[in-house]
């Protein structure tokens, strides 16, 4: 049978040799579907397929994908027989099949001369499939690449003609301007030369800021069992990034509805600015940590204009949702006269899910990859539902950022919750709640 099917590397052996091979062999029918290798196993038989099809799966996190398709006179299971390594993909029978099962104690039986011969064709092989799976990774990477773009290119225009449009922005100049110290204390941290401890050095000697501090970290968002009277033991206890959270925060409050979900949306972005701040200072970026820990405040503002406008609009409801809630928060922004150092990230915020760190604009690629690591950092801490489908990209920016973790627990348990651990004192009570309450990787 061997000598009718065109086999690479067998076209000049000898009936007698190609007998021989046949005869040191197994011979195994597979039904369709059947399991002829399973990704993971350790097992290093390897197969030759004299009839049907066998198709190779690669494992993913929902399903399997097909990597390719054996036809009679193929190779299967050949790699993990030469790397002596688990098997890196699974095998099944597309339709009925036949295949000769090279058993390592077979193939070790046969005369040196045929199993050199066939081993250096195995090796051969193996590189060009290894060669060509490559390949088709830089292949689907380009494809994803093009897609990204061209998603982010359609919903970028058509949320752009949604903001200009009359109605939005009849509705984003009804909403109040942004409180000047707050407007003015973001700007003043755009300036990477003035660091946080300077810029919140201000509030001490401005008496409406020192009010807002005492007010706010004396309420029962703080839960403190002994009151703070004076200013410089406020600073002390909370440090700079937080009284800086706090004069933001209260700003930001000041123009938006106190309703349940507000609130809500107010503890997540609180949630992530420290993160960003935290990230910033484990990244040695603590220069840039006082734009990321805005951008953190910031980034969901647009989601606060959604609700603003579903209360007063109960009956739109329906269409509001449809509004992109990162242009609406830009734009507010901008109207605000805040840097487009801040609005740009919050229009882009959403990117890095879908787009590696190297094709983001150079300009805000680190602001954005801080912000996503952040992001994605708050979400598993507060355990919403739809984490895991934000992160696909997530060990790619803490690569850039020049930290080699795998996945979320590592980075976040070694990095990130020591530092909040150490500052927990000066966060509200509702976020050292959630540092105690946190599902911790076993």
């Amino acid at each position: 049978m061997l000598e009718k099917l065109k086999i690479s590397g067998f076209e000049n052996l000898s009936k007698k040799e190609l007998t021989i091979i046949y005869n040191a062999t197994e011979g195994k029918k597979i039904a369709t579907g059947g399991l002829i290798i399973r990704e993971g196993d350790k097992d290093q038989t390897f197969y030759l397929v004299l009839e049907g099809s066998i198709g190779i799966y690669k494992k993913t996190e929902s399903d399997a994908m097909l990597l390719d398709t054996l036809k009679p006179g193929d190779w299967v299971g050949e790699i993990a027989m030469l790397r002596h390594t688990p098997r890196v993909a699974s095998a099944v029978a597309l339709k009925p099949s036949l295949l000769l099962a090279f058993t390592p104690q077979a193939f070790a039986a046969l005369p040196e001369k045929l199993e050199l011969h066939i081993q250096k064709e195995l090796v051969g092989l193996a590189s060009r499939r290894l060669e060509r799976l490559q390949n088709l990774t830089v292949h689907n990477a380009e494809k994803m690449g093009r897609l990204s773009s061209y998603v982010d290119t359609i919903s970028s225009k058509a949320a752009a003609e949604c903001v200009q449009s009359d109605i939005v922005q009849d509705i984003v100049r009804k909403i109040p301007k942004l409180p000047r110290y707050a407007g003015d204390f973001a700007t003043k941290l755009m300036d990477e030369k003035i660091s946080m401890v300077e810029a919140s050095e201000s509030i001490k000697t401005d008496p409406s800021l020192t009010s807002i501090i005492l007010k706010t970290v004396n309420s029962p968002y703080y839960g403190l069992r002994e009151k703070i009277m004076d200013i410089n033991r406020a600073a002390i206890f909370l440090g700079a990034n937080q009284m800086y959270n706090i004069v933001m925060e209260s700003g930001i409050k000041s123009v938006m509805p106190k309703t349940e979900e507000f609130i809500s949306l107010q503890k997540h972005s609180y949630l992530v600015s420290v993160i960003a701040y935290e990230v910033s200072v484990v990244t040695d970026r603590r220069t840039a940590s006082s734009v990321n820990c805005t951008i953190g405040l910031l980034h969901d503002v647009g989601k606060s204009v959604i609700l603003l406008l579903k209360k007063q609009n109960p009956r739109m409801r329906p269409l509001l949702e449809l509004l992109n809630h990162r242009q609406l928060g830009a734009h507010l922004l901008a109207s605000w006269e805040l840097p487009e150092k801040l609005c740009k990230p919050v229009r882009m915020h959403q990117h890095p899910e879908f787009t590696p760190p190297e094709k983001l604009p150079e300009d805000v690629r680190e602001n954005l990859s801080v912000l996503h690591v952040a992001h994605c950092c708050a979400d598993r801490l507060a355990g919403e539902d739809d984490a895991g489908m934000k992160d696909i990209y997530f060990d790619n920016y803490t690569a850039f950022l020049g930290q080699h973790t795998t996945g979320y627990a590592e980075f976040m348990e070694e990095k990130i919750i020591p530092r909040m651990e150490k500052n927990r004192q000066a966060y509200p009570q509702w976020a050292r709640d959630l540092l105690d309450t946190r599902h911790k990787p076993a």
